[in-house]
């Protein structure tokens, strides 16, 4: 399999860059990754990652071992020209750190995807999350407004990589019209035009299953919406880099009411 003959190469010039595009999708987390992740798995010139998140330039230990053991998360053939992983622990700054350094130093060929999503709505999912899981969590921690923090996140990127490798996706749009994210993202990584089979919903949790785990937890209901004075101190929090999101990456931050 080309995989191996790929190793064989590395192994003789650490110094080498692979001949694969690596399509990293960084987050954020609860934005739409894992739908993403399996659509552009369906390209026959994308090989997918297993596990879906391997979180190896987050983890200090694993990301200082030697690079080929990063390609252990691949079963790559002749056909694939992009390698694809989708680990959202690479947009949590500062909880995790180093990471775009570590991706540069790896001498991959990094192509970052980043979904943005109302940042509100984010929050409250990822809260969710955490206390379906059995967690603490509160609605107002600092690591949820981080990881809402878009701009934040974009500048620990901005050394290391041009802002022509890194794609950044809006949520709604990748929600009602995935076929349009798709055929950007297919030309941001020089991918012909390929069908793709947007029926399956994926990391869904049910409504059944949430009220489930509502119970089955520690008695901590979960947020459908926000009060008046949580709205207003995530405003304020994020407002300012907002700002700086809209002036210098073009996102039109107004629509979620910044």
């Amino acid at each position: 399999m080309r995989i191996f003959s790929l190793i064989n190469d590395l192994s003789k010039n650490k110094n080498q860059k692979s001949d694969k595009t690596h399509a990293v999708i960084i987050g954020a987390m609860k934005s739409g990754t894992s739908s993403l992740f399996h659509y552009l798995g369906q390209h026959p010139n994308v090989c997918p990652s297993k596990p879906k998140e391997p979180k190896f330039f987050s983890d200090p230990n694993r990301r200082n071992q030697e690079i080929l053991t990063y390609y252990n998360y691949w079963k790559s053939n002749y056909n694939h020209k992009v390698l694809l992983e989708a680990s959202t622990n690479y947009s949590k700054f500062p909880l995790f750190s180093g990471i775009p350094k570590a991706i540069d130093n790896s001498k991959i060929i990094p192509k970052l995807i980043y979904i943005l999503r109302n940042p509100f709505d984010r929050i409250i999912s990822h809260y969710n999350h955490s206390i379906q899981r059995g967690r603490k969590c509160e609605i107002l921690d600092s690591h949820l407004l981080n990881v809402s923090n878009y701009y934040l996140q974009l500048e620990q990127y901005k050394e290391y990589f041009h802002r022509k490798d890194i794609c950044l996706l809006d949520y709604d749009n990748l929600t009602l019209a995935p076929h349009k994210i798709i055929e950007k993202v297919f030309k941001f990584l020089n991918l012909d035009e390929h069908p793709i089979d947007f029926s399956k919903t994926h990391n869904k949790t049910s409504e059944r299953m949430r009220m489930f785990l509502f119970f089955k937890r520690n008695g901590r209901s979960l947020k459908s919406t926000l009060t008046s004075e949580q709205h207003l101190t995530i405003y304020n929090g994020l407002k300012p880099s907002m700002d700086k999101l809209n002036l210098e990456y073009d996102v039109d931050v107004r629509k979620w009411g910044f």
